[in-house]
């Protein structure tokens, strides 16, 4: 039971790492363990440390984007007719900032890989779409990108970063191993030559789905409508039920407008809710069943 005790206090953290341990309770250690066993005291409270591994040198990350060109999607043009980037990236993750991005990714270390990523990639694509303006900027498109990216030693995509996430969370080493292609300009030229009927289609689809929502949307303000006069009948039977049978026999003889009910001997005049906006005149008789008098 002792020997039980005394191995859920000792922690292991291996060569090329740091251990961060957070308590249950109390939260993060202010200083993180370095590489080797470590006697932890619990209080005897089960599971009170949780350990985290950092790795002094995170693997690169492999950054890939596929972007299109100006109608490459339009046109329904082949995996030929995008632009793809590749390269690695080295970095190391600041031990202060680690705590806090593992609260950010609920404990998942592999997304904070997937963070930077991201992070990378809207850059890339905010710089392509500033380079690439126009489809005369092709011939210079791959030159233009791969300064964009920089070398070993200088990249602006990197100084981008540290100035649009000044975190200081992540510490990046290098880029290398770029690779991009860009689409041939002349065969891209040929295939978008004539756009006229690709853009007429595109027109006609447009129209037609502007005429199917413009019908949906009267669709939907009739069925209001309906909704409102249906409230309003409402209303008028909760005064009087037997105004649902004049309703009724309006239906069959919609020139009846006035009625002899069979009870009482008071009479009312109320106001239909229809588009004839016609006054009906009740009148209670004692005996006789309801009937309609014609004008």
């Amino acid at each position: 039971m002792l020997a039980a005790l005394m191995w859920q206090n000792i922690v292991t953290v291996p060569y090329g790492h740091l251990g961060f341990l957070k308590d249950r309770t109390a939260g993060w250690q202010d200083t993180p363990l370095s590489a080797g066993t470590h006697w932890l005291w619990t209080g005897f409270v089960p599971e009170k440390w949780k350990l985290f591994l950092l790795k002094k040198q995170e693997p690169p990350l492999r950054i890939k984007i596929k972007l299109p060109l100006r109608y490459t999607k339009l046109l329904k043009l082949g995996d030929d007719y995008y632009t793809k980037i590749r390269f690695d990236c080295r970095y190391k993750i600041s031990p202060s900032h680690f705590p806090l991005l593992l609260e950010t990714v609920q404990y998942d270390p592999e997304k904070i890989r997937e963070i930077f990523i991201e992070r990378l990639k809207i850059l890339i694509e905010l710089k392509y779409y500033e380079i690439y303006q126009n489809d005369f900027m092709l011939d210079n498109l791959a030159v233009r990108l791969r300064q964009y990216l920089g070398n070993e030693t200088n990249s602006p995509l990197l100084q981008d970063y540290q100035k649009n996430f000044p975190d200081n969370d992540i510490t990046f080493q290098k880029i290398y191993g770029v690779k991009i292609y860009v689409p041939d300009a002349g065969l891209y030229r040929a295939r978008t030559a004539d756009l006229t009927p690709v853009l007429l289609a595109q027109r006609q689809s447009l129209v037609k789905q502007i005429e199917a929502d413009a019908k949906a949307y009267q669709i939907r303000i009739l069925g209001q409508a309906e909704m409102q006069k249906a409230s309003k009948m409402k209303d008028l039977i909760d005064q009087n039920p037997k105004i649902l049978e004049y309703y009724k026999i309006e239906k069959m003889n919609p020139k009846a407008d006035v009625w002899i009910l069979s009870e009482g001997t008071s009479t009312k005049t109320f106001t239909l809710p229809s588009h004839k906006k016609k006054k009906l005149k009740i009148i209670e008789k004692p005996g006789g069943a309801l009937s309609p008098i014609t004008r």
